[in-house]
């Protein structure tokens, strides 16, 4: 009778074998026959001799390699989205599909060509300028870029949309200073939005000279030549330039000589001030002065009457002298005047109000302000009690 054989491990393994047993230490084989078989044979084989691998009609060695994420959109659909337009699908109670924008590949060739166009450098968003021109500011909006090219400010550059450049109202005077050498650009609405920061610039921006201003005594030089009462504005604490800008445009429109604004505390005279002003700053001259106290002192020793805008006044508008030199003081909606601007004012005026809002906007309560003191005038001149201010000038 034959002996048995020695047992060298589990399952009967045969003597020469120099794998791990099956609870020793060591990597060993999975178990499982999906993977020990793959196609008909052992997945050793074919990790010991990856070219016997069997062929599938589906696969072969010389076909592209697969393909994921964004590859996959350049490889199989050409740089193009997937969207197709498929028009029954746009009468669905969702609305209308998205457009076929051309996938971000076509994006993004688009933005390079923007960028050979105008000759920016690689990795620029926007184009380049070819040449630097001088510091300056940036005026946007149609009716403050009209105002400033009808004007004597240096004009640097100007650019402008397609549409703007060859219309009725702006074909001629960009001609103009074209001819004079302003250099005129077409761009795109985009580049104008990165120009101006993403404000409204209504398709044209301007690379004008600095806003200039003019002093105190400057200020009141040019009102001593005028024929009537002198009307001054000055704004304490007016940080938005929208505000500035509105106040600045109903100054000029009521016939005012003047704006009086400090240099801090105070928003400049930036290109939202001149696009909401909408070409007033070209017409109002604009004093930058340092303390804001001191120069209504010096007006009052002048002869300027001093009235403050408040809403708990204890005088109303109708009450305000037309007649004399007038300087209307404005304060923020926040904190209104200041204590030491009340000292100051010869009036704490304010506007009586029928409805449930306590206050009005700075701005609007400025214009009303401005209004009745224009329409005490206008009926001085009538009555022949004050004299006949001069025509304004209009431009063609």
């Amino acid at each position: 009778m034959t002996p048995p054989a020695p047992f060298h491990g589990s399952q009967g393994r045969p003597k020469g074998w120099k794998g791990s047993p099956r609870q020793g230490p060591g990597e060993r084989r999975p178990r499982r026959e999906s993977d020990q078989r793959l196609n008909g044979h052992s997945k050793w084989r074919l990790e010991k001799r990856p070219e016997k691998r069997p062929e599938k009609e589906n696969w072969s060695r010389e076909r592209p390699r697969r393909r994921g994420g964004d590859d996959a959109m350049v490889g199989h659909h050409g740089g193009r989205s997937r969207w197709e337009h498929r028009p029954r699908w746009d009468q669905k109670p969702g609305g209308p599909r998205r457009p076929n924008r051309g996938g971000w590949r076509e994006q993004e060739r688009e933005r390079e060509r923007e960028r050979e166009r105008h000759g920016s450098a690689p990795g620029q968003s926007f184009p380049l300028m070819e040449t630097t021109p001088p510091p300056g500011d940036l005026v946007w909006g149609r009716h403050a870029a009209e105002a400033v090219l009808h004007s004597e400010r240096p004009v640097h550059r100007v650019w402008c949309t397609g549409e703007l450049r060859f219309s009725t109202r702006f074909m001629e005077v960009l001609r103009e200073a074209k001819a004079s050498g302003v250099v005129v650009e077409e761009v795109s609405w985009a580049r104008l939005a990165q120009l101006c920061g993403g404000a409204v610039h209504q398709g044209i921006v301007l690379q004008t000279a600095a806003a200039s201003s003019v002093t105190l005594k400057d200020l009141l030089g040019r009102c001593d030549q005028s024929r009537e009462p002198p009307l001054l504005v000055a704004v304490d604490g007016i940080t938005d330039p929208h505000n500035l800008g509105a106040i600045a445009r109903s100054a000029e429109a009521f016939g005012g000589h003047g704006l009086v604004a400090p240099q801090r505390r105070n928003a400049g005279l930036t290109g939202s001030v001149a696009k909401v002003a909408a070409g007033a700053l070209e017409h109002l001259p604009v004093a930058r002065v340092v303390n804001l106290n001191r120069s209504l002192e010096q007006l009052k020793d002048a002869g300027y009457t001093i009235v403050g805008l408040a809403g708990e006044g204890g005088q109303s508008v109708v009450e305000i002298p037309a007649g004399e030199p007038l300087v209307v003081v404005v304060g923020s909606e926040g904190t209104g005047l200041s204590h030491l601007t009340r000292q100051y004012c010869h009036q704490i005026v304010r506007i009586p109000l029928r409805g449930r809002t306590p206050h009005l906007n700075a701005a609007v309560a400025c214009g009303v302000v401005l209004y009745e003191i224009a329409r005490q005038r206008w009926l001085g001149e009538l009555h022949g009690s004050m004299p006949t201010p001069p025509a304004p000038e209009r431009q063609p």
